[in-house]
């Protein structure tokens, strides 16, 4: 169940990073990096350590100061979502 919840919230995440480069909104990007940065202090493995990086780069874009790292980063929350789908298919 917890590795479902956290798969939707990292593609929310995913998402609100994506809208706020695009300049959508900019609140939401406060709250998905709180949740990304928190993941580091429950599971430190190097993708926590990528969530604070993409953490990082939503506060980047909430000050206005972004770049083509958005794309880097959708391509890694795509990969860590394929990975929670295809756990999801096979149990």
């Amino acid at each position: 169940m917890l590795v479902h919840l956290l798969g939707l919230l990292d593609l929310a995440a995913a998402s609100i990073m994506l809208a706020g480069h695009y300049g959508a909104f900019k609140i939401p990007l406060v709250y998905a990096a709180i949740y990304l940065v928190t993941k580091v202090f429950f599971f430190r493995d190097w993708l926590s350590i990528m969530d604070a990086l993409a953490a990082l780069y939503c506060l980047l874009i909430l000050f206005g100061l972004h770049s083509g790292f958005v794309w880097f980063f959708m391509i890694y929350f795509l990969y860590k979502t394929s990975i929670w789908l295809f756990f999801t298919m096979a149990n």
